[in-house]
């Protein structure tokens, strides 16, 4: 583990998850030869997700398998679908550093509730970048809670000012955060979910995304959504 992300984790008792998962894997004979690189710190991140909460990676899961099907509508690069898949897997670390409690509240936040969980993308943005391999991708998991209209976080950005990965990492996020729900929000039809991606289109949404996850994944007719999203691995 280098230097940078020591540092990081003394900063944040909840990263001390990551540090003992990664020296645990290390002692094992199969990720010997990883000690130390990247792809060691990858599957660290993805373990500690899944001990973390199941929802959590079936979530991550969920949007990995929909990386392909909207990258052919958009025409997206094979580095972009790389990178897209890679941080859609592990998007949500900086979660780890906010309350349990919080995390899974049912009933509405406070504000201060509500400031801590947006710092999750700037804390995501530090474990992931700390691998150089990845500094570059991390800032798709910084920027994915900016709004197309400049009403997001952490810095406001708006339009094209935001990354264009980031822009599709937060479409394909709250859909399937609509169409399976949360503990504090039921699940929907897929009409309904489709239905308010285009609401938001424009404000929240690049609309160009938008557009392209409807003609994916919407349909015509007033029934239930019958894609049926991969299981978590």
């Amino acid at each position: 583990m280098n230097e940078q992300m020591q540092n990081i984790i003394k900063d944040y008792e909840s990263y001390n998850k990551i540090e003992k998962e990664c020296n645990n894997m290390a002692k094992n004979p199969v990720y010997s030869s990883y000690k130390d690189s990247s792809l060691l710190m990858l599957k660290c991140i993805k373990k500690v997700l899944r001990n973390y909460s199941d929802d959590m990676i079936k979530h991550q899961q969920n949007l990995v398998n929909m990386v392909d099907p909207i990258s052919k509508e958009l025409n997206l690069t094979k580095k972009q679908i790389h990178s897209l898949k890679l941080i859609a897997s592990v998007h949500d670390i900086g979660k780890i550093a906010i309350e349990q409690e919080t995390l899974n509240q049912v009933s509405k936040l406070n504000e201060a509730q509500i400031i801590s969980m947006k710092t999750h993308t700037k804390e995501g943005y530090k474990i992931i970048s700390s691998v150089k391999e990845f500094k570059d991708v991390a800032k798709i998991e910084l920027y994915h809670h900016e709004k197309y209209d400049g009403t997001g976080y952490p810095y406001g950005l708006k339009g094209e000012q935001i990354p264009y990965l980031s822009r599709i990492l937060s479409v394909l996020d709250v859909y399937d955060v609509i169409l399976n729900g949360r503990v504090y929000k039921e699940p929907v039809s897929n009409n309904k979910a489709i239905a308010e991606l285009n609401r938001c289109a424009g404000s929240q949404f690049d609309p160009k995304v938008v557009e392209a996850v409807t003609k994916v994944y919407g349909k015509n007719e007033e029934t239930d959504y019958d894609f049926q999203l991969a299981p978590a691995k």
